[in-house]
């Protein structure tokens, strides 16, 4: 997949905007929550993550359960189904990290990797 058609894929879900008309605005960041598709052998599925999120929250884990714990703030919805047809538990549940595919997990990560160096697509176009 190029990167052309990798944007094309890409859908920002949602943001937090600070609604500038309210009393006390101050300027902050958006928090960029973002849908895209796993690669192959995964591109029927996708998975919504936050990739803004602050680069403590996965550095200080030290343990498997912080760094679960981590993923399970940062990774928030997904499509996936397990070797039978069944949908996998939530994304912010232990059990999902604890199941799904240990390469499934990693391009995730990978994923959001590359999110984190996109622009958003409804703005990289001026």
């Amino acid at each position: 997949m190029t990167e052309k058609e990798a944007g094309k894929n890409l859908q920002l879900v949602g943001e937090t905007v600070p609604d500038p008309a309210q009393e006390g605005h101050r300027k902050r960041l958006v928090k960029r929550i973002v849908r895209f598709p796993l690669p192959e052998p995964y591109e029927d599925f996708s998975v919504q993550a936050w990739v803004n999120y602050p680069a403590s929250l996965l550095n200080s884990a030290k343990t498997e359960d912080e760094r679960i714990a981590a993923l399970r703030q940062i990774v928030l919805e997904h499509d996936l189904v397990d070797f039978e047809g069944e949908p996998y538990p939530p994304a912010d549940t232990k059990e999902f990290w604890i199941n799904v595919p240990q390469d499934v997990g990693a391009f995730i990560m990978v994923g959001i990797q590359q999110q984190q160096g996109r622009l958003d697509p409804k703005t990289a176009a001026r």
